[in-house]
């Protein structure tokens, strides 16, 4: 995120309110890994995430 400049807060508000890009997808470790994305602060932003067992990991953001 702090590569492409992507404040946690837009990376949050994709979370909230942004919508799944494809399926979920099972990864090598039993996690669910999910493609979102939202228009946010005018700009279209991408965020793919783990759900793990007891949280949720953002994996990377573009």
């Amino acid at each position: 995120m702090r590569e492409r400049g992507i404040a946690v807060r837009l990376v949050m508000e994709v979370l909230k309110s942004g919508r799944a890009v494809g399926r979920p997808e099972l990864d090598e470790f039993g996690d669910w890994r999910i493609h979102m994305r939202r228009k946010v602060a005018g700009q279209r932003v991408n965020v793919v995430v783990a759900v793990c067992a007891d949280h949720v990991e953002c994996i990377t953001a573009w």
